[in-house]
């Protein structure tokens, strides 16, 4: 999830990790729920409001 709290794209994400866009995009959608999160704007809230990027 880092790379997508740096604001990178699903794509962008998969290209820079080697691997294929639906695994990222997979992954996103099974750890996003998990999070309580519909979007990359409400996991950057949640990111913030909880202070995990103070230890990042």
């Amino acid at each position: 999830m880092r790379q997508s709290l740096s604001g990178f794209s699903t794509r962008a994400i998969a290209e820079r990790r080697q691997i294929s866009f639906e695994t990222v995009r997979a992954h996103k959608k099974h750890i996003c729920p998990k999070l309580g999160v519909n979007s990359q704007s409400e996991l950057f809230v949640l990111f913030y409001e909880t202070g995990a990027h103070e230890g990042a």
